[in-house]
């Protein structure tokens, strides 16, 4: 997924500000990321008419992933385990277990915010876990 979110950012920027051809896109996402042939396409077709839209799964994953992070530490420390005790990110996602954190309870809390963005997901996730709903 990460690839895939990687792949669509560059694919959003190379089209309207690199000049990117449908050829050079169907090769970056078929060739380059294993995506099949229809969803290129339609991908291709996205880009085109709506910019920055394929960019915004990139930059939300990447908040959701430093979301994660934060609360991973918050709650490493709240067990007495410290904020050290999260293992750091080689690529985004992957990290393994931290003490204190559970990743189904993690999800259940952001998703319980509704669709705010996620820099207010955030805030409120960090909010709740200062006033010891973790």
């Amino acid at each position: 997924m990460y690839l895939r979110a990687t792949t669509n950012a560059i694919l959003d920027v190379e089209t309207h500000t690199g000049g990117m051809t449908q050829d050079e896109a169907m090769a970056l996402m078929v060739d380059g990321a294993w995506q099949e042939v229809d969803e290129a396409r339609g991908k291709w077709l996205r880009a085109r008419l709506s910019s920055t839209q394929l960019s915004t799964y990139f930059v939300g994953s990447l908040e959701m992933w430093d979301l994660e992070m934060a609360v991973r530490q918050r709650l490493a420390v709240a067990a007495g385990a410290g904020a050290e005790a999260v293992t750091a990110q080689r690529i985004r996602g992957g990290v393994g277990e931290t003490p204190g954190f559970d990743y189904r309870t993690h999800l259940e809390r952001v998703i319980s915010y509704g669709t705010p963005p996620v820099k207010w997901c955030r805030e409120l996730a960090l909010r709740d876990l200062e006033a010891g709903s973790a």
